[in-house]
């Protein structure tokens, strides 16, 4: 088993447990640092602990900088004013409050990011789009692509190294479920193949009473030698139709044992790295993902309907993911989701997810 593989296993199971904050939370405190309130103030009212506000102030005011650049504006420590409680109605002048200036216990300099916040005033719309890009949807559906992906890395023996083509959780996410798709499809074949071996040395009252069991077996399998099993399929079907066929089908389990003498590592596949393309298209199409890649003009459509929306500056973050639900079969939750995004309303990935769930 992957190293880096269980790494990104257990750092997903701890990221889940993160707490997200909400668009009622962000707008009370900047309600709160508008009023000049303290940092424990700030905390008590909007139900958060001070690294949480630090945290928005630090975030929100950086984003808003880069969206609308920063404020011409000076930065005034609550103490410079002569009062311990002062407004912000000052003249291109914010008042860092108690609580939030460098010298405070948290030993952080948010000056500049608060200022940035006070001072730009961000709209409820504003604080959507910020919480939706801090907390991107990363919908963890899988596709074939990044099926690909891992099968390549394992391929080339770079597997372990991976985790470095991206940070993004739902990358990660993606690489430790195509990588647990391709893992327990070769362990189930292996298993497959040494209930088959036993019906290859069975006699013919053996196989006849096990015939279910037998076709079970030949579906595991299909995707590791379609042609073979595809024909082991058909014969075991005939003979639950007319036992009188037992002899045919055993003669073909021993026709199957012989291409298993002959060449056992085209049988015996343990490792991602041994699959062939063909192998992991079959694997990739049992689990019903769309082996078959969405088109430019597709994802060119989805980047100007984007642009209908009003959504074009978030179009980096949401046509992948208007790709992955189009490959996925989500397509009409996107763009209701979407529609209620360009409203301002942040229930939109609440949509979205559960129709992922479904």
């Amino acid at each position: 088993m992957s190293e880096t593989i269980e790494r990104l296993r257990a750092e997903l199971a701890e990221s889940d447990q993160v707490r997200r904050f909400t668009v009622d939370e962000v707008e009370t405190v900047v309600a709160q640092l508008r009023d000049c309130r303290s940092l424990t103030e700030v905390a008590a009212g909007s139900n958060l602990d001070t690294d949480q506000v630090l945290e928005i102030v630090v975030k929100l005011g950086t984003w808003l900088t880069h969206v609308y650049r920063r404020p011409e504006v000076a930065t005034l420590n609550w103490w410079e004013t002569g009062q311990l409680f002062p407004d912000q109605d000052r003249d291109e002048e914010i008042v860092i409050p108690v609580g939030f200036e460098r010298g405070a216990a948290h030993g952080r300099d948010v000056s500049k990011s608060l200022a940035a916040v006070v001072a730009l005033e961000p709209s409820h719309n504003d604080i959507t789009r910020w919480i939706a890009r801090l907390y991107p949807s990363q919908t963890a559906v899988l596709t074939f692509p990044m099926v690909a992906i891992v099968w390549k890395f394992s391929r080339v023996g770079k597997l372990d190294e991976i985790d470095e083509a991206s940070t993004a959780r739902a990358f990660r996410r993606n690489v430790v479920d195509a990588h647990d798709l391709l893992d327990i499809a070769i362990t189930d074949a292996q298993q497959a193949l040494a209930s088959l071996v036993g019906f290859i040395h069975a006699d013919d009252d053996t196989v006849v009473t096990r015939l279910n069991e037998l076709a079970n077996v030949a579906t595991t399998l299909s995707w590791l030698q379609p042609a073979e099993m595809a024909q082991l399929s058909r014969i075991v079907e005939l003979t639950l139709e007319n036992p009188t066929l037992v002899p045919s089908l055993t003669a073909r389990l021993r026709t199957i044992g012989s291409l298993i003498e002959q060449d056992p590592a085209v049988w015996r596949v343990t490792e991602i790295g041994d699959l062939s393309q063909g192998q992991v298209e079959q694997v990739a199409a049992r689990a019903g993902l769309q082996v078959e890649g969405v088109s430019r003009a597709e994802e060119s459509a989805i980047r100007d309907r984007l642009t209908e929306l009003g959504l074009q500056k978030d179009a980096d973050q949401l046509v992948p993911e208007g790709v992955l639900a189009l490959a996925s079969g989500h397509e009409a939750a996107f763009w209701e989701a979407m529609t209620m995004r360009a409203k301002g309303d942040p229930a939109w990935y609440e949509i979205l997810a559960a129709a992922y769930d479904d």
